[in-house]
């Protein structure tokens, strides 16, 4: 019975070696899982006869992980010489992956042959297959994407999900993580007499419109995607000639009623897949689900970081005037910035050494009630035409008497002599309170209810676009700083989208999904809506005929001051009286 069962063992394991799908299977069967679904048979075939440098992008829970590690085993079954180099954004997500290998080794009765014995590296994050030959490299390593990269040799690259949030929300992370995998074509071996195919494979769900797996595909890397839905007809173009995996194309367009339906139906229901996008917000779903990068949707976002100024504010007075040159010396590389990758922050190229009292300050404040929403609030200073930020930002909830007071103790931090209140929320009831919070305060300010009307976002947009593209925003780079700071200590999907900047940068006219919060640009935008008369003035021409001005009250000063003295010489002086 047992020579039986070694000739089974034998007889599957040749047939195995042929094809990974069938591997797969026996995997899936061992893990208790039931059998691998249409999709991931078809990963499975395309990571056998997939090209030498390869992405593949499948949707959150596809199984793409697994399936990888099981390719891991596949391909040491089929030679064990064969050095494997694991890499992820974390070390831990790294060694997670080899771990699952290792005890695939040990537990697949087709593997056991291969399973690391006692003398031999056995480090579930580094180990060897039996009967290797010895070599400096082990057999599976794993290792994550900002560690010691050099030094380590591989024929095969598994780099799964290396782009993470964590790695991939400011322009700065997502350069980092682009230097670190070019060193994976120094890593990769050569092809030689080991009969071994050299491999780098890229396994991941985008985290950014500007995903590093776009720049990758410049360097000859080719992509193949596995979306959640079957797409639109119409929206086929969106994923690029060849990207999208051709069984997801020809079904398709085989069966139209398949559109925005599920590719995976028995594991993800299209109940389950709405939930998740409403849970997750379009712009994020679509990165994530339906694997959607193109750089058209830039188009769709006008209101950019490079047409504000960035400057410190002073709190009691600023330049004259301002003039923003987009050159490369201008450009303010050391902040953090959760825009889009062709974006960035510019200094100005010329400042008015003349300097003025601001004309006005005011707050405006858009409110909320309870729950996850910010009631938030923008500092705007005005002079010559110019708006100047000097502070933005939320709190967590509304009408709490520690919100109110918070708000207030800004009236004579920032000099405020006004503050704009959305008057829609709760009929003007938020005026009154903060009123109240006010007087208790010993705060004195006037206080504006505006009413908002129209599509939310197109009003932002209509305000704020001509207000930047003439580049009259002038922003403290403390209030950056300061969401940076708040992002990187929660380091949450919630923290980057309550970020100004983010809002900023992905607002638009399309999607009524695209933001999962919008209140710090809402208040913004109200505040910049209320100064439009001030801001209508050019600041070059503003700050003209103030020097006129001044000099005209200056000779006025002087020769007042002159026809006094003669005046006094003639009744004082020495022909005078005495």
């Amino acid at each position: 019975m047992e020579m039986q069962n070694d000739q089974l063992i034998k007889e599957l394991e040749s047939h195995v070696k042929k094809d990974f799908k069938a591997f797969l299977g026996v995997v899936w069967d061992s893990l208790g899982l039931t059998k691998p679904t249409p999709l991931q048979l078809e990963i499975a075939e395309y990571l056998q006869n997939a090209p030498s440098r390869t992405i593949l992008q499948a949707f959150r829970g596809a199984g793409k992980s697994f399936i990888a590690g099981a390719f891991v085993c596949w391909s040491l079954l089929r030679n064990r010489h064969t050095k494997i180099l694991v890499v992820s954004a974390t070390k831990d997500r790294a060694d997670e992956f080899a771990k699952f290998t290792f005890q695939l080794f040990l537990t697949l009765r087709i593997l056991n042959s291969l399973a690391p014995q006692s003398q031999t590296r056995r480090s579930q994050s580094a180990f060897d297959v039996n009967g290797v030959v010895p070599d400096q490299m082990p057999s599976v390593k794993s290792i994550g994407l900002t560690g010691q990269l050099t030094g380590s040799r591989a024929d095969l690259i598994i780099a799964d999900d290396i782009e993470v949030l964590n790695n991939s929300y400011t322009q700065g992370l997502r350069q980092k993580a682009r230097k670190s995998v070019e060193e994976f074509d120094s890593i990769i071996k050569p092809a030689d007499n080991r009969n071994v195919k050299p491999r780098i494979i890229y396994l991941g769900t985008p985290q950014s419109l500007d995903s590093i797996y776009n720049h990758l595909e410049t360097r000859g890397y080719q992509t193949r995607i596995w979306p959640a839905y079957y797409p639109k007809l119409d929206e086929l173009a969106l994923y690029k000639k060849d990207r999208l995996a051709p069984s997801v194309v020809k079904a398709v367009q085989n069966d139209p009623t398949l559109q925005l339906k599920s590719t995976e139906p028995h594991r993800f229901s299209n109940r389950n897949l709405k939930k998740r996008e409403l849970s997750l917000g379009k712009s994020t779903f679509e990165l994530q689900f339906l694997l959607r990068t193109n750089k058209s949707d830039r188009d769709k976002y006008p209101l950019r970081t490079s047409d504000l100024i960035i400057r410190t504010v002073d709190n009691e007075i600023a330049p004259e005037s301002f003039c923003l040159t987009k050159d490369k010396d201008f450009e303010l590389n050391h902040l953090p910035h959760v825009g889009l990758n062709d974006d960035c922050f510019y200094k100005p190229s010329y400042v008015n050494a003349s300097h003025r009292p601001y004309e006005k300050t005011i707050m405006a404040i858009d409110p909320s009630g309870r729950g996850k929403n910010e009631t938030a609030y923008a500092v705007l200073k005005t002079l010559n035409g110019n708006a100047f930020l000097a502070d933005c930002g939320g709190f967590i909830g509304g009408y709490e008497e520690s919100t109110l007071t918070r708000l207030t103790d800004l009236v004579p931090k920032y000099n405020i002599s006004q503050i704009v209140i959305e008057s829609n929320f709760g009929g003007g009831m938020y005026e009154k309170l903060l009123k109240e919070t006010l007087r208790i305060n010993r705060r004195s300010t006037h206080i504006v209810g505006v009413r908002a009307s129209g599509k939310k976002k197109d009003r932002i947009i209509n305000t704020l676009e001509p207000i930047l593209n003439n580049h009259k925003l002038i922003v403290d780079p403390a209030i950056i700083e300061k969401e940076y700071a708040a992002i990187s200590a929660s380091k949450s999907a919630d923290s980057i989208e309550r970020s100004l900047i983010r809002q900023m940068t992905h607002m638009t006219h399309h999607d009524a999904a695209d933001l999962r919060y919008d209140d710090r640009i809402d208040a913004l935008a109200m505040g910049i809506q209320h100064l439009q008369a001030s801001l209508a003035r050019d600041a070059a021409n503003a700050a003209e005929a103030h020097m006129e001005a001044e000099y005209s009250r200056l000779t006025d000063l002087y020769f007042g001051f002159a026809e006094q003295t003669i005046n006094w010489r003639d009744d004082y002086g020495p022909r005078g009286r005495h």
